[in-house]
Protein backbone atom coordinates (compact mmCIF):
# COMPACT_ATOMS: atom_id res chain seq x y z
CA UNK A 1 0.00 0.00 0.00
CA UNK A 2 1.48 2.91 -0.88
CA UNK A 3 1.68 5.85 1.76
CA UNK A 4 0.44 9.69 1.30
CA UNK A 5 2.62 12.24 1.38
CA UNK A 6 1.63 15.84 2.50
CA UNK A 7 2.96 18.96 1.61
CA UNK A 8 0.74 22.11 2.87
CA UNK A 9 2.89 24.53 0.96
CA UNK A 10 1.79 23.18 -2.06
CA UNK A 11 -2.20 23.15 -0.83
CA UNK A 12 -4.59 25.76 -2.39
CA UNK A 13 -5.15 29.14 -1.45
CA UNK A 14 -8.84 28.66 -1.31
CA UNK A 15 -8.87 25.37 0.00
CA UNK A 16 -6.55 27.34 3.05
CA UNK A 17 -9.25 30.15 3.33
CA UNK A 18 -11.88 26.95 3.56
CA UNK A 19 -10.56 25.22 6.19
CA UNK A 20 -9.58 28.00 8.49
CA UNK A 21 -12.97 29.60 8.08
CA UNK A 22 -14.80 26.28 9.40
CA UNK A 23 -11.99 25.97 11.79
CA UNK A 24 -12.71 28.92 13.35
CA UNK A 25 -16.89 28.41 13.25
CA UNK A 26 -15.66 25.26 15.02
CA UNK A 27 -13.81 26.79 17.66
CA UNK A 28 -16.55 29.22 18.19
CA UNK A 29 -19.72 28.96 16.38
CA UNK A 30 -20.21 33.03 16.94
CA UNK A 31 -16.94 33.74 15.94
CA UNK A 32 -17.95 35.82 12.39
CA UNK A 33 -20.80 37.50 13.99
CA UNK A 34 -18.05 39.68 16.04
CA UNK A 35 -16.19 42.38 15.25
CA UNK A 36 -12.76 42.23 14.02
CA UNK A 37 -11.11 43.12 17.02
CA UNK A 38 -13.29 40.89 19.10
CA UNK A 39 -12.43 38.75 16.55
CA UNK A 40 -9.08 38.91 16.92
CA UNK A 41 -8.74 38.93 20.45
CA UNK A 42 -10.32 35.83 20.54
CA UNK A 43 -7.56 34.02 18.27
CA UNK A 44 -5.18 35.60 21.28
CA UNK A 45 -6.55 34.33 23.99
CA UNK A 46 -8.18 31.17 22.92
CA UNK A 47 -8.03 28.28 25.40
CA UNK A 48 -6.73 24.60 24.56
CA UNK A 49 -10.43 23.02 24.08
CA UNK A 50 -10.78 25.48 20.90
CA UNK A 51 -7.50 25.12 19.65
CA UNK A 52 -8.28 21.77 19.98
CA UNK A 53 -11.13 21.71 17.44
CA UNK A 54 -9.05 23.97 14.90
CA UNK A 55 -6.43 21.60 15.03
CA UNK A 56 -8.95 18.84 14.15
CA UNK A 57 -10.88 20.36 11.44
CA UNK A 58 -7.39 21.26 10.05
CA UNK A 59 -6.31 18.15 10.52
CA UNK A 60 -9.14 16.61 8.65
CA UNK A 61 -9.32 18.93 6.06
CA UNK A 62 -5.70 19.18 4.34
CA UNK A 63 -4.20 16.43 5.59
CA UNK A 64 -6.70 14.23 5.65
CA UNK A 65 -6.38 13.07 9.33
CA UNK A 66 -9.10 12.46 11.59
CA UNK A 67 -8.48 12.89 14.95
CA UNK A 68 -11.05 10.92 16.72
CA UNK A 69 -9.93 10.63 20.38
CA UNK A 70 -9.09 12.67 23.58
CA UNK A 71 -5.60 9.99 23.08
CA UNK A 72 -4.16 11.49 19.88
CA UNK A 73 -4.80 15.54 21.45
CA UNK A 74 -2.43 14.41 24.34
CA UNK A 75 0.01 12.87 22.44
CA UNK A 76 0.00 16.02 19.30
CA UNK A 77 0.26 18.27 22.32
CA UNK A 78 3.71 16.79 23.67
CA UNK A 79 4.52 16.73 20.80
CA UNK A 80 4.36 20.09 19.91
CA UNK A 81 5.48 20.76 23.81
CA UNK A 82 8.59 18.78 23.03
CA UNK A 83 9.41 20.60 19.31
CA UNK A 84 8.82 24.17 21.41
CA UNK A 85 11.72 23.25 23.79
CA UNK A 86 14.17 21.76 21.05
CA UNK A 87 13.59 24.81 19.06
CA UNK A 88 14.31 27.12 22.02
CA UNK A 89 17.06 25.95 23.03
CA UNK A 90 18.39 25.92 19.45
CA UNK A 91 17.58 29.53 18.79
CA UNK A 92 19.32 30.45 21.94
CA UNK A 93 22.80 29.88 20.67
CA UNK A 94 22.23 31.40 17.21
CA UNK A 95 23.83 35.06 16.28
CA UNK A 96 21.40 37.89 16.51
CA UNK A 97 18.99 38.57 13.29
CA UNK A 98 15.75 39.71 12.84
CA UNK A 99 13.84 38.74 9.48
CA UNK A 100 11.33 40.52 7.71
CA UNK A 101 8.45 39.92 5.29
CA UNK A 102 6.16 42.28 3.70
CA UNK A 103 3.02 40.53 2.24
CA UNK A 104 -0.79 41.72 2.10
CA UNK A 105 -3.23 40.31 4.09
CA UNK A 106 -6.93 40.56 3.25
CA UNK A 107 -5.53 43.62 1.12
CA UNK A 108 -4.10 45.32 4.08
CA UNK A 109 -0.12 45.72 3.86
CA UNK A 110 1.35 43.90 6.47
CA UNK A 111 4.97 43.82 7.62
CA UNK A 112 6.26 40.67 10.08
CA UNK A 113 9.09 40.39 12.33
CA UNK A 114 10.88 37.32 13.94
CA UNK A 115 13.21 38.02 16.07
CA UNK A 116 15.97 34.77 16.88
CA UNK A 117 16.44 35.30 20.20
CA UNK A 118 16.38 37.60 23.75
CA UNK A 119 19.77 38.58 22.72
CA UNK A 120 18.60 40.14 19.35
CA UNK A 121 15.55 41.94 20.99
CA UNK A 122 17.86 43.50 23.82
CA UNK A 123 19.54 45.53 20.89
CA UNK A 124 16.45 46.76 19.71
CA UNK A 125 14.96 49.86 21.26
CA UNK A 126 11.26 50.38 20.86
CA UNK A 127 11.87 54.58 19.78
CA UNK A 128 14.36 53.28 17.31
CA UNK A 129 12.80 50.06 16.42
CA UNK A 130 13.50 50.72 12.52
CA UNK A 131 17.02 51.84 12.65
CA UNK A 132 17.92 49.45 15.27
CA UNK A 133 16.42 46.37 13.32
CA UNK A 134 18.43 47.00 10.30
CA UNK A 135 21.87 46.04 10.72
CA UNK A 136 20.27 43.13 12.23
CA UNK A 137 18.03 41.98 9.25
CA UNK A 138 19.18 38.66 6.99
CA UNK A 139 16.92 37.04 4.57
CA UNK A 140 13.82 35.75 5.37
CA UNK A 141 14.02 32.48 3.03
CA UNK A 142 15.85 31.28 5.73
CA UNK A 143 12.79 31.45 7.97
CA UNK A 144 10.95 29.54 5.09
CA UNK A 145 12.93 27.03 4.21
CA UNK A 146 13.40 26.81 8.15
CA UNK A 147 9.27 26.30 8.40
CA UNK A 148 9.55 23.65 5.42
CA UNK A 149 11.48 21.59 7.07
CA UNK A 150 9.84 22.09 10.35
CA UNK A 151 6.01 21.10 8.34
CA UNK A 152 7.54 18.33 6.60
CA UNK A 153 9.03 16.77 10.07
CA UNK A 154 5.87 17.89 11.88
CA UNK A 155 3.71 15.69 8.78
CA UNK A 156 5.64 12.89 8.89
CA UNK A 157 5.01 12.87 12.92
CA UNK A 158 1.54 12.81 12.68
CA UNK A 159 1.08 10.10 9.78
CA UNK A 160 3.05 7.85 11.90
CA UNK A 161 1.60 8.62 15.20
CA UNK A 162 -1.84 8.56 13.70
CA UNK A 163 -1.32 5.17 12.28
CA UNK A 164 -0.09 3.94 15.92
CA UNK A 165 -3.52 5.45 17.54
CA UNK A 166 -5.87 3.68 14.97
CA UNK A 167 -4.21 0.42 15.74
CA UNK A 168 -4.00 0.34 19.49
CA UNK A 169 -6.28 2.52 20.98
CA UNK A 170 -8.92 0.73 22.98
CA UNK A 171 -12.12 2.90 23.53
CA UNK A 172 -13.11 0.50 26.63
CA UNK A 173 -10.20 2.45 28.85
CA UNK A 174 -11.06 5.44 30.21
CA UNK A 175 -8.08 7.14 31.50
CA UNK A 176 -9.05 8.82 35.33
CA UNK A 177 -10.02 12.51 35.40
CA UNK A 178 -9.84 15.17 38.74
CA UNK A 179 -13.40 16.41 39.33
CA UNK A 180 -13.84 19.51 40.15
CA UNK A 181 -16.59 20.27 42.89
CA UNK A 182 -18.23 23.72 43.97
CA UNK A 183 -19.71 24.22 47.50
CA UNK A 184 -22.00 27.34 47.91
CA UNK A 185 -23.68 28.18 51.24
CA UNK A 186 -27.53 29.00 50.50
CA UNK A 187 -26.72 33.17 50.79
CA UNK A 188 -23.62 33.06 48.20
CA UNK A 189 -26.41 34.36 45.20
CA UNK A 190 -27.38 36.99 47.58
CA UNK A 191 -25.25 39.80 46.39
CA UNK A 192 -26.09 38.74 42.51
CA UNK A 193 -30.14 39.42 43.41
CA UNK A 194 -29.33 42.36 45.32
CA UNK A 195 -27.43 43.65 41.99
CA UNK A 196 -30.63 42.23 39.85
CA UNK A 197 -32.62 44.59 41.97
CA UNK A 198 -30.43 47.54 42.30
CA UNK A 199 -30.67 48.03 38.21
CA UNK A 200 -34.45 47.75 38.51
Amino acid sequence: MKEKTYQLAHLDRQKLLVAARKALIAADAHYYAWTAQEQERFRATMGEDASHRIQRVLLDDLLDIKCLTDESDEVWSGYQRERWLALSESNVQRFPAVYVNDKDWDDDPHRFFVFTNERTLKQIRWRHFLSDCKPLVAEYAEVEKFLSEELDRANAWLVENHQDIQENFDPTIVKLRKKRKIIMTESALDDLSKIEADKE
